[in-house]
Formats: structure tokens, C-alpha cells, sequence
């Protein structure tokens, strides 16, 4: 009898839905960077702003790619110089290649795996090994996390989150001298910042574990985040720091 209370329940019973994939490459969506050496101790900064967008879609061989546009600033990001030729993105099954590419052709040759969320525990990516598969919950939305253990001695984590990318490439060698890119913050079409680099830490995430968002979609994060997108407790007086997504200088 039992057994056919069990085979009836399993005919009335809607398994879960798997949760959707959440794309990295989003039109509109812009990411802001900045780089630092880390021969320097502590880290100096090379370029101070690098904002991120793509600039249009190209169609090769029926797979779409992306055209990268990176806005580069030393001083304020109305000063900028841009770059629309290097770098195209495609994106395919949760992995994002990258490609290089001159003014008049993409040489596939460099085609190299940018991000991968299909990366398991003990997997090696770049020059890192993934020590952790979780979830995150972050203004409101459940995107997969991967850490990877590995980087240089200052920078020994970095974290590759589902529809965002990458904290740092402190995993790989991104730029020749040892300097690492760190991604600031990222903001959706309608210039909203969906995350930030705090946002790589949060705590981990399971419908079941009772935790909460580590903020609410209706609330506004107030903190203080210096260059490297580290909140700060005590801002000094005179230094450059980050608020709602914009630079200010601590009033002396």
C-alpha cells in the first residue's frame, strides 16, 4: 500500500525549475575597472578609470561576437581616451572566449576561454585552481560564484560570478608587470549599479539556508569603497574615494 501512495505522489509532483543562466554579455550593460601594479607595495594604480561597454555585434561563422569598447582615464572620466579596436567576446553554454583583433581582421589564434561557470571544484582555469562553487543572493537576484585560489601573494582569490565576470585577474597573467585588473562596479541600461566589488564576498546562498540579501533591492548602498573597491571604515581627509558609484575627495 505504501508503495502506491509513493508512485501516486510521484505523479502529482512538479519537480523544481532549474533556475535560468544569466548571460554575461548584456547590451547596455557597462563594467569599470581600474588597474594596479602590484610590483609597488602597496599596489600603485596605472590607469585610474577603465569603463567597459560593447560598441557592436559582429556575425562570424553564425556565432555572434562583441565588440569591447574600454573608455581609459587617468584623472576624471570626462577625460578619456577610448579604444574600440582589440577585443571581441562570445558567449556560448556559460563559457565567454575572448579574441584579439587589429584594425582589420580577428585573429583567432588568441581565442582563449575569458570566463567559464561550468568550472567544477579542483578544476584548474588560467593559472588557478577553483576552490569553491556556491551561490550568491544580491539585490535581489541568485547568481552562481566561483572562487579561484591561486593568484599572486597580494591578491591570492579571485571570484567569477554568473552575469557579472570576474573581481580581478589576479588568476592570470592579465598584463605584463604583474598588474591587475579590478573590477570597481557594474551597472545595467538604465546606469543602475547591479554590483560591486564588495559584492564578490557576500556570504553563500541556498533557497533552504535561511540567509537573507545582504541588501535589498529598495535600499541604497551608502558605504565608502576606496580605489581598489575596498569599503572604507575611516576616510582620511584629501583621498580620492568611491560613493554610490561616483569619486569624491574626504572634505579635510
Amino acid at each position: 500500500m505504501a508503495g502506491v501512495i509513493t508512485m501516486l505522489m510521484s505523479l502529482f509532483t512538479t519537480p523544481g525549475k532549474a533556475k535560468d543562466y544569466l548571460p554575461l554579455l548584456v547590451d547596455g550593460r557597462e563594467w569599470v575597472y581600474r588597474d594596479s601594479d602590484h610590483f609597488h607595495q602597496p599596489p600603485t594604480a596605472v590607469n585610474f578609470w577603465v569603463q567597459r561597454t560593447f560598441c557592436k555585434d559582429t556575425l562570424i561563422d553564425g556565432k555572434l561576437w562583441k565588440e569591447v569598447s574600454d573608455y581609459f582615464s587617468d584623472t576624471i572620466p570626462e577625460t578619456r581616451v577610448i579604444d574600440e579596436a582589440g577585443i571581441y567576446f562570445h558567449e556560448d553554454n556559460g563559457i565567454v572566449y575572448g579574441v584579439f583583433a587589429n584594425r582589420t581582421s580577428i585573429d583567432f589564434s588568441t581565442c582563449s576561454e575569458h570566463s567559464n561557470m561550468d568550472l567544477k571544484v579542483g578544476d584548474i582555469f588560467k593559472f588557478a585552481k577553483v576552490a569553491k562553487v556556491d551561490s550568491i543572493k544580491v539585490r535581489g537576484v541568485v547568481r552562481k560564484r566561483i572562487t579561484l585560489e591561486g593568484g599572486i601573494e597580494t591578491e591570492p582569490y579571485s571570484y567569477m560570478v554568473e552575469g557579472i565576470g570576474i573581481s580581478n585577474t589576479a588568476y592570470g597573467s592579465y598584463i605584463a608587470g604583474k598588474v591587475v585588473r579590478y573590477l570597481l562596479w557594474v551597472k545595467d541600461d538604465a546606469g543602475n549599479i547591479i554590483f560591486t566589488q564588495d559584492d564578490f564576498r557576500s556570504p553563500s546562498y541556498s533557497e533552504n539556508s535561511g540567509v537573507s540579501d545582504i541588501e535589498y533591492e529598495s535600499q541604497v548602498d551608502d558605504r565608502i569603497y576606496d580605489l581598489y573597491g575596498r569599503p572604507v571604515a575611516k576616510p582620511q581627509p584629501g583621498t580620492i574615494y568611491i560613493r554610490r558609484g561616483h569619486k569624491f575627495v574626504q572634505p579635510r
